[in-house]
């Protein structure tokens, strides 16, 4: 049997090449993400190393909580006083001390325009000049020395063609600054740090500009020859105060690494959940072209079962087969996985996001991880076929006999009621049950919805094939009329293949739903919230807020009524994190309108917190309760409720004033927006506005109707880059197609001859073919689409973002895929089409 199998797999290599392309597509996918995050985990460990040489100790404030680590981004510590670093020299043992603080800071180009990060932060430090001591390295020039004086990164330095001696304009927590390019900059032995933007400034200097005189953020260390690290922490440690701490530099830095590692992991999380789609729409190829391959060897089976095979061995066979298949098709996967991972690569440095320099890490788990998810998803797919294929009797090689495709319609149709019923009550569970939006439920009960659909698309494949076909005839004739029948009198292979691509259609309709939905709800929350007539907030991906600094301005001119800053933050309440809006409390009821379901929004004057209604009421909140919060920096705080407002996605949960921010958190924070209402006619104060915000290049000023076209091209953005993912797994659908068209026409190799025979021209055929794919696709995209919308609005019903929630169904995007769909049917018949058309007549009649 072994032998057998072997040569089934090389009598079939064309056939079962399309099957691998699925598999190797999916384990690309999931090796190339590996690659990917592994690759910038490795790099930063190695950079953070690099940093760590020379230190030895790292001074710090003590966290508020308990589960923050030394060196993390779990908290932001509040600073260091500049009498700690004369105490930390006096301990026996340090050889060098010096202080480091941090805060934004942004270059402005020679274009007038900030210099943009794409979407990586952009941060000012202050110019460490002990070698042993600094992060970074010159490069070229010198280290700032004036308080006029900066030094820059060597990437923007190159980038964006500064010189130096430029005089240039940095943007920091105060006003923008003048001042003078004398020096680019390594960050250790790279020329960036994954695409961020930094500037260093004379030590007073960074303090004052980075919102932090008299402080810093950490104390860094360096001990004398022969002194250990461990010893000299502790020496340390036990001259400080009890608020602050000092941990060994090579713990401190490893720490940071691992919190860069926890950001880079969770992007991969998202990437491998596209490869897991990708390899389940490739399990329904790898399904239907086995089913097709085992009806086409009845005779061949049954002359194995004939000689004495068992049904056993049969089975064996063609499991073993299907093995075969998936480590191939792995094994090519791990390789293309590489290849993706070098794009992936390339891709970050377009945007901006550019890496140091390091080899790719191809680990075990890597190989070990896709190899056996590559063949046990190929196993999987081909167990009903083997079981089919099993139960080939010997009388099928004297004769004609087809394999039943399946189960009967009575037992299938209760099996995919079944399987459907379990998996819309598991995926509601992940949606609404305790501890909701559980992703584990909910993408397997997914699954199980779309498998119970796939079982029960047999029944509405033959009736859907009869409607969209209908234009065939009259629009191609007796090959339209043909193309139709195809389709029509094989439903289960019809509704297999279209299947795969019902499940890619699906999810581009499940996002593309949700994204409706949430675009039309914020337009109608910023229509009942916000009564500012301008919202000021930062534009395209230049991030990092603006200086309080320009609220103060604004405030001075005389055509705007009030002006109102605000910023978004987090909180600790127990082991959670929470999010909450702070705002100035005069004028907050001026800009912005609170449905208030009880108290009042004077309450955030008194320096009181507003929650949510559906919030409050989940967490027992009531009128006058005592919220503990935790701050980062002041530990947990004692506030009252004074109020409850309806559920709102501009405010959030949460609500403070902007004096219980500066209470809570270290100076220097950057607001997020502003909202700003005129006195005088509107041309008169937008022009005003502007005329302050001009030295602010990273600003924008729109008005309600602009702003709310900004949400939604943000959220158009989102969804693009979900549907640049999700395409891999319609490709995926789309060369399922193209073997099953291809698989049949090796089937119906006689019956081509024949009508070849009776005058159908080569041209005929490859029509045939085309709207035979067409209906398929056509199916498939009605499947995901009303599967999609089912989905996709439960999943609207379940989040609970906005009493204001508009549902949006995306008619554009929908009719849009079911154009795709029609033009990827032509696409996929063009091999099939091709192959058919080229058939030898008398070799087809002939063919048994």
């Amino acid at each position: 049997m072994w032998k057998a199998t072997i040569k089934g797999l090389m009598a079939h290599k064309l056939r079962l090449a399309l099957t691998a392309v699925a598999v190797i597509l999916g384990v690309a996918f999931m090796a190339g993400t590996f690659v990917l995050t592994d690759t910038i985990n490795h790099t930063f460990d190695q950079l953070f190393v690099q940093v760590a040489k020379g230190k030895d100790t790292v001074v710090e404030s003590r966290p508020s909580f308990s589960k923050a680590k030394p060196g993390s981004t779990d908290q932001i510590l509040a600073p260091v006083p500049d009498r700690l670093v004369g105490l930390v020299k006096r301990v026996p043992g340090v050889a060098l001390v010096d202080g480091v603080v941090m805060g934004y800071a942004q270059l402005v180009g020679k274009d007038g325009k900030a210099v943009s990060t794409g979407g990586a932060p952009s941060f000012g430090s202050n110019w460490v000049p002990d070698r042993q001591l600094s992060q970074f390295t010159v490069h070229s020039g010198r280290g700032p020395a004036r308080p006029d004086e900066v030094a820059i990164d060597q990437a923007t330095f190159s980038d964006k063609n500064f010189h130096l001696g430029d005089h240039v304009t940095v943007l920091t927590a105060l006003a923008p600054r003048q001042v003078i390019i004398v020096g680019s900059l390594n960050f250790g032995s790279a020329n960036n740090l994954a695409g961020a933007r930094f500037v260093q400034f004379y030590g007073p200097t960074a303090q004052e500009v980075l919102g932090r005189p008299g402080y810093w953020s950490e104390i860094d260390v360096a001990a004398k020859p022969g002194v250990s690290s461990a010893q000299v922490t502790a020496d340390i440690a036990s001259a400080l105060p009890p608020q602050y701490q000092a941990v060994t530099a090579a713990s401190f830095f490893a720490q940071t690494a691992k919190s860069i590692e926890k950001f880079v992991g969770r992007l991969g999380t998202v990437l491998q959940v596209f490869a897991l789609i990708a390899l389940f729409v490739g399990s329904f190829i790898i399904y239907n072209t086995f089913s097709i391959l085992i009806t086409q060897r009845t005779r061949e089976l049954a002359l194995l079962r004939a000689l004495g095979a068992s049904r056993r061995q049969v089975n064996r066979s063609v499991l073993t087969e299907s093995a075969l298949v998936g480590l191939f098709a792995s094994l090519l996967g791990l390789g293309a996985g590489v290849l993706l991972a070098l794009g992936m690569q390339a891709l970050f440095r377009a945007f901006g996001a550019g890496l140091p320099t390091t080899s790719l890490q191809m680990r075990p788990r890597t190989v070990i991880v896709s190899v056996i998810v590559g063949v046990v998803v190929t196993v999987l797919a081909s167990l009903a076929p083997a079981r089919r294929a099993s139960r080939v009797p010997p009388v099928a090689a004297m004769g004609d006999t087809v394999i039943a495709e399946g189960a009967s319609l009575r037992s299938r149709t209760l099996g995919a009621g079944l399987t459907t019923v379990a998996g819309l009550v598991l995926l509601v569970l992940g949606l609404v049950g305790p501890g909701g939006n559980r992703l584990l439920e909910v993408g397997v009960g997914a699954a199980i919805v779309f498998i119970g659909v796939a079982m029960l698309a047999p029944l509405v494949a033959g009736p859907l094939a009869r409607i969209l076909g209908a234009p065939l005839p009259a629009l191609q004739g007796i090959t339209g009329q043909l193309g139709r029948q195809n389709a029509v009198r094989n439903p289960r292979r019809t509704a297999s293949t279209a299947s795969a691509l019902m499940i890619g259609v699906a999810m581009v309709t499940v996002v593309a739903t949700l994204g409706a939905t949430l675009g039309a709800t914020f337009g109608r929350v910023i229509d009942q919230s916000i009564k500012s007539d301008y919202i000021v907030t930062t534009s395209g991906n230049n991030g990092g807020g603006f200086s309080p600094d320009l609220v103060r301005s604004l405030r001075a001119v005389p055509e705007l009524a009030t002006v109102a800053g605000g910023r978004e933050a987090r909180w600790h309440l127990g082991t959670t994190t929470e999010r909450l809006t702070a705002i100035d409390a005069q004028g907050a009821d001026q800009v912005l309108t609170f449905q208030m379901m009880s108290g009042s929004e004077s309450a955030l004057i008194k320096g009181e917190v507003l929650v949510d209604s559906a919030e409050a009421k989940s967490k027992h909140l009531s009128l006058g309760a005592t919220l503990d919060m935790g701050f980062d920096t002041t530990g947990v705080q004692h506030l009252t409720v004074g109020g409850t407002y309806a559920p709102n996605q501009l405010l959030g949960k949460f609500v403070v004033s902007n004096a219980v921010y500066d209470q809570n958190y270290p100076p220097g924070g950057l607001l997020d927006f502003a909202l700003v209402k005129d006195r005088a006619p509107a041309a008169t104060a937008l022009a005003a506005i502007k005329a302050v915000t001009k030295s602010y290049p990273t600003v924008s000023v729109q008005d309600q109707a602009s702003f709310k076209a900004q949400q939604k091209k943000q959220v158009n953005q989102i969804l693009t880059f979900v549907f640049v993912l999700l395409f891999l797994s319609i490709l995926i659908a789309i060369i399922g197609i193209v073997n099953t068209l291809a698989l049949s026409v090796i089937e119906r190799t006689r019956e081509l001859g024949l009508l070849r025979a009776v005058g159908m021209r080569r041209r005929q055929v490859r029509r045939m073919i085309r709207g035979e794919a067409v209906i398929v696709c056509l199916i498939g995209a009605l499947l995901g689409i009303v599967v999609g919308l089912a989905l996709g609005l439960a999943l609207v019903a379940a989040i609970h973002f906005s009493t204001a929630k508009v549902i949006s169904i995306p008619v554009a995007t929908l009719v849009v895929v079911l154009i795709f769909a029609a033009v990827a049917g032509v696409l996929a018949a063009i091999f099939p089409a091709r192959r058919a058309a080229r058939l030898d007549v008398l070799e087809a009649i002939a063919t048994a």
